[in-house]
């Protein structure tokens, strides 16, 4: 599959995105994060790139920072830090929800 096929998809699927050179740039809505859909030539198949390893890591390092004003008896500091992972956590499991289902309507509509 190539991206223009991606793009056919898109737009029949009435997905809101925009295209840069040979990569589509999917805006997935809601508190999700950006999805950027290019052509792996050396796969030759398409590559998903929505950043989840990085917002898992700094939600961890956000929970470890949280952990440590609790240490110093900052509770507020704690609450607050906890409430900003959790909500990096929730986007994420989101935004893999609707990564999954496009995936899934891109490589229906191929065959």
């Amino acid at each position: 599959m190539n991206i223009s096929i991606a793009e056919q998809a898109l737009v029949e699927l009435g997905v809101d995105f925009t295209k840069k050179g040979e990569v589509l740039n999917v805006k997935l809505g809601g508190c999700s994060t950006k999805l950027k859909i290019a052509y792996n030539l050396s796969k030759k198949k398409l590559s998903y790139s929505y950043y989840q390893t990085l917002n898992i890591f700094i939600s961890l390092f956000i929970v470890v920072t949280s952990m440590s004003s609790i240490g110093s008896k900052d509770y507020l500091m704690s609450g607050l830090l906890l409430a900003v992972a959790i909500g990096i956590i929730i986007s994420t499991v989101i935004t893999e929800i609707k990564v999954t289902d496009l995936k899934r309507s891109i490589r229906e509509y191929k065959m």
